[in-house]
């Protein structure tokens, strides 16, 4: 069972039986241009030609000539004079606002940002506080910190390694020599 429908709370049922085409016919040019002008722009239903509201009662010249269109648009652009400029152009003189970048973040504001405290817990902090730097890069490892270290510190912590001398937090981090393989060929 479907609801009837419905419009401004009148039945639209009885409407079902009405030819649109007779009420269209007996409508005059006038009355049909003010229902067109009714039409919703984005139906679908209706061609685009009808879709919009351009109204030009002119009749046409003629075929489109795509050659004397262009020849006159360029006769058009050469006969037009140029604009004067009001003031006239000197050179090195800046007209205009000139763009002035934003002011930097002062040294200030960084230090505020690095200066962030976290507090760990007496416990976490006390741990941390008397772990050893090996210990640190194994938790840094554990918890997913790999870009905290370079890639022999990370592979030292997960072979519970040493780590290399001169390769901690405070040594320098060279490039590692890469380990030469076999050219395989895939199956």
């Amino acid at each position: 069972m479907t609801t009837a429908a419905k419009l401004y709370g009148k039945d639209l049922s009885e409407y079902d039986d009405v030819d649109v085409d007779d009420l269209l016919a007996q409508l005059t040019p006038e009355e049909i241009n003010i229902l067109a002008k009714e039409v919703d722009p984005d139906d679908s239903f209706m061609p685009p030609s009808q879709r919009c509201s351009y109204e030009c009662d002119k009749s046409p010249t003629g075929p489109l000539n795509r050659k004397k269109l262009i020849e006159h648009i360029n006769k058009q652009a050469l006969e037009t004079p140029d604009r004067p400029e009001l003031k006239p152009y000197v050179p090195g003189v800046i007209r205009g606002k000139k763009w002035v970048p934003p002011p930097q973040e002062t040294t200030k504001e960084k230090e505020a940002e690095e200066q962030i405290a976290i507090d760990l817990g007496e416990e976490y902090e006390q741990a941390l506080s008397n772990a050893t730097q090996e210990e640190i890069i194994d938790l840094a490892a554990i918890l997913g910190f790999h870009s905290m270290m370079n890639q022999d510190q990370y592979h030292a912590s997960l072979l519970n390694s040493g780590q290399p001398v001169g390769l901690g937090w405070d040594g320098i981090t060279k490039a590692s020599q890469p380990k030469p393989y076999p050219n395989g060929t895939s199956q």
